[in-house]
């Protein structure tokens, strides 16, 4: 949603890299404040214990880690 409205021309946007890069080459937004940095926040995905992950679930797991890793996180 925040996307959006920053595209819409809502106001000035405090979002990840890898969320915005696609409207920035699009043309749809402008970064501002290029020399700084956003905050490093860290993300974990959880499975239980006692049972091992499904295949979908792995298969999701690596999807997202070559995803986050690609986009520069």
């Amino acid at each position: 949603a925040l996307l959006s409205a920053a595209i819409a021309g809502a106001g000035i946007a405090y979002l990840p890299c890898y969320i915005t890069r696609s409207a920035q080459r699009a043309g749809h937004l402008v970064r501002l404040l290029s020399g700084w940095r956003m905050d490093c926040y860290h993300s974990y995905l959880v499975s239980g214990v006692t049972e091992p992950a499904s295949a979908l679930t792995a298969l999701f797991c690596e999807k997202l880690r070559t995803a986050l890793a690609a986009a520069e996180v």
